[in-house]
């Protein structure tokens, strides 16, 4: 299972072992056991931390409420917008003696995308907006002058990510334009188009940011554009496997509704002004 977020799982041991400090005693082990009031949260379909885990943390617990949240991925107290699960941990921490009232889990429910529609019927609108912190954000809703690939699908980075590319750029905040697409096809295919494209804007590519490299079974490549104080970037991964899909889903899960495995991944990002 660790390959499908780590391409080499056992490196991560290996790091340990050149690490040079003594081996935690076994007592590390050893399941902990308390009469404390325990709140144990564990998502439905975690794939890094699945119910089972928190099921056997809790038979040792003998206060222990176990919780799990139906259709929760991964950090279940905070997996949903609705504030439910945050709810319920107040309430607990409030009252740990109390029995939390859950009653609202009974209203989770997953809303499915059928994405083959999405993809034929869907006029891709990109935009921007920028978040109270300074940092960038995407909106379908808005627009942009950012040129749209041929057929690519607008997808939504999230949060997470954003701000994680927002960091990257050292907090360009309001003049950053993020855009999230996927297309079918490879990614030097998308380099050229953007490449033509921009030099026909009066953009000069360069050289000190393009980058071509692997991950995995897939093609990264990464090309810079300059125009004035403006800066272009366009980032490319693809084809993207079922493993990339999950590992990507873990960090940006709304990109798991419009990506699909074969998919390239274009992320444009578009910092300061012309």
């Amino acid at each position: 299972e660790l390959k499908a977020v780590y391409n080499n799982p056992s490196s991560i041991f290996t790091v340990c072992q050149r690490w040079g400090v003594k081996p935690a005693p076994s007592k590390e082990n050893e399941a902990i056991s308390s009469n404390l009031p325990t709140l144990v949260f564990a998502g439905q379909f975690d794939p890094i931390t699945p119910p089972t885990y928190a099921q056997t943390a809790a038979k040792t617990l003998s206060n222990a409420t176990y919780i799990e949240v139906p259709n929760g991925g991964h950090g279940a107290s905070l997996s949903t917008t609705d504030n439910c699960q945050t709810n319920i941990v107040l309430g607990f921490f409030a009252n740990p003696t109390s029995k939390p009232d859950t009653s609202c889990e009974a209203q989770e429910k997953i809303n499915f995308v059928t994405t083959g529609a999405t993809r034929n019927n869907t006029t891709p609108t990109t935009g921007t907006n920028s978040a109270s912190n300074g940092t960038p954000t995407t909106s379908a809703a808005a627009t942009t002058n950012a040129p749209i690939y041929p057929g690519a699908v607008t997808v939504k980075l999230g949060d997470a990510l954003e701000k994680q590319l927002g960091s990257a750029l050292g907090g360009a905040g309001s003049n950053t334009q993020l855009v999230g697409l996927a297309t079918k096809d490879e990614p030097l295919k998308v380099i050229d188009y953007y490449t033509k494209e921009l030099v026909g804007q009066g953009y000069t590519t360069q050289p000190s940011l393009r980058q071509s490299t692997t991950q995995g079974n897939a093609k990264v490549e990464v090309a810079g554009f300059v125009k004035g104080t403006s800066v272009f970037i366009v980032s490319t991964q693809g084809p993207l496997d079922d493993a990339t899909i999950g590992a990507l889903s873990l960090q940006a899960p709304e990109l798991a509704d419009k990506v699909q495995a074969g998919d390239t991944l274009v992320i444009l990002i578009i910092a300061g002004k012309n």
